[in-house]
């Protein structure tokens, strides 16, 4: 089968991660498909492209589109499908503003639409709420028009967005994410060693500096005075962004700024507990990834986070500073707790997929779809 794997419309961030994990997990699973992976030029370079078999892979690079609505994309992908006559297009997360001529099978993961319960809608001003709303409308009819089947990382997401695009629940498929396969590699953690010496209780957020990440709550936390100085949060944002966001909270919080996927596994193993008072997820890896790495989970109680998580959290209103510093005393005040935590989390992740499964149920999903088209 030619597949088409579709990366052009991916910036940054967690799906980016999918999709990289995702392609170089495919020459190992030793089937007979051909791949075609489109996708800009600063991500094919990132995948070292020598290390795939010529014979079993073809990259495809676009160029960024600087037209309106992505219509210059739009048209380099529908060349290079009639170049390359695929008989099933993966786009590994959409929107996309191209519509393929062949079976198209997309991820979904924008939790702004399917989860309007969320504290987030009113916390943001009325611009940012109807700047949503447009881009809802128009991503809506571009996942409903543009795409047969919809792959989503959790069932609570599958069965929110086939009621959201009207579509048969029958595909929507779910393929759980999960954490990056670097968490299985040996590493040297001496870079953060600074860290590990600190004495304090250390709450780690991997996150860059966004909204619906709710991290100004924790401002207030410090401002209440309430946690023991032997507290500190660790962070991972830019500069930039924790000199604008966070001037004066240098005492309790070490930002050590945005940090590559391979050294990740050392924030986590140099800390104490994950701490995210998100409000809004498709899934967040940050959740197995504490999970892999021995730490107990401290978020917020969210449908999302509990669909991802279960028993292997404790689990604070995202929106009350009081609560979450009573969250975090409750953890810290309970040695047993810590440990039941640690063993809950090794248990959930035993739910979730793990690079190589993940890339398996991918294609099983893809194979079934256009054996019954």
């Amino acid at each position: 089968m030619r597949i088409l794997i579709n990366v052009s419309n991916l910036v940054k961030g967690g799906a980016l991660q999918v999709a990289t994990s995702f392609i170089q997990e495919l020459p190992r699973l030793g089937n007979n498909h051909d791949y075609y992976v489109v996708g800009k030029k600063a991500f094919l370079n990132s995948l070292r492209i020598s290390d795939f078999p010529k014979n079993q892979f073809t990259f495809l690079m676009v160029q960024p589109s600087s037209i309106p609505f992505g219509l210059k994309m739009a048209r380099q992908l529908a060349k290079h499908e009639l170049e390359v006559k695929p008989d099933i297009v993966f786009s590994v997360f959409g929107p996309t503003y191209w519509k393929p001529k062949t079976l198209h099978v997309a991820g979904y993961a924008i939790p702004h639409y399917l989860y309007k319960e969320s504290p987030f809608f009113r916390k943001i001003k009325f611009g940012k709420k109807m700047d949503i709303l447009i881009k809802e409308t128009v991503h809506k009819f571009l996942f409903k028009n543009n795409v047969d089947y919809y792959i989503t990382e959790t069932t609570d997401v599958a069965n929110r967005l086939s009621r959201f695009l009207g579509v048969d629940r029958s595909n929507v498929f779910t393929v759980s994410n999960s954490y990056h396969q670097v968490f299985d590699d040996a590493r040297n953690c001496d870079k953060f060693g600074f860290i590990r010496n600190d004495h304090r209780f250390k709450l780690l957020t991997v996150s860059s500096y966004y909204q619906h990440k709710n991290l100004d709550i924790i401002k207030q936390i410090i401002d209440l005075n309430l946690l023991s100085t032997d507290t500190v949060f660790v962070l991972t944002l830019d500069p930039s962004d924790f000199e604008k966001h966070f001037e004066g909270y240098n005492d309790q919080i070490i930002n050590v700024g945005p940090t590559p996927i391979n050294e990740v596994p050392c924030l986590y193993e140099v800390c104490d507990a994950m701490f995210l008072p998100t409000l809004l997820e498709c899934f967040s890896a940050s959740y197995p990834e504490a999970m892999i790495s021995g730490l107990p989970i401290l978020t917020s109680q969210l449908s999302f986070a509990e669909s991802i998580c279960g028993n292997a959290a404790l689990y604070f209103d995202p929106m009350n500073p009081n609560d979450i510093i009573k969250t975090i005393k409750r953890l810290l005040n309970s040695p047993l707790l810590y440990k039941e935590l640690q063993a809950k989390g090794e248990n959930q992740l035993d739910k979730f997929e793990t690079s190589t499964s993940r890339a398996i149920a991918y294609l099983e999903i893809i194979e079934k779809v256009h054996a019954a088209s």
